[in-house]
């Protein structure tokens, strides 16, 4: 495939993705305004994909206390050390560019 072509279609999917990521907020915004967020997610997401985001909030959640270790958090929530470490970075990274402080691990609000 020509290289034009392949920088087309990624173009594309990516306008895709920004139009369908900017639809997902403005639904779960609706959603949570009209109470209606854990009908709407469950329609949305799959049981496993409920699972995988349910214990990324849990991780998060350990983080932010910041009692216990990456390998303890691991433990208790039964997810590798990577998943929790990635959680670990994706808040140090949303801090350092000013992101909401309501995820800090550090406590900050």
């Amino acid at each position: 495939m020509p290289l034009n072509v392949v920088l087309m279609h990624h173009n594309i999917m990516n306008r895709i993705t920004k139009e369908g990521w900017r639809l997902c907020l403005q639904s779960l915004t609706d959603a949570v305004r009209g109470g209606r967020l854990e009908a709407f997610l469950e329609i949305l997401l799959t049981e496993e994909e409920i699972d995988d985001l349910s214990k990324r909030c849990l991780i998060l959640a350990e983080l932010k206390e910041g009692r216990k270790t990456q390998r303890q958090i691991a433990a208790d929530i039964g997810v590798s050390l990577y998943k929790v470490s990635r959680g670990a970075h994706a808040l140090e990274d949303s801090k350092k560019q000013g992101g909401n402080n309501e995820y800090h691990s550090d406590g900050e609000t």
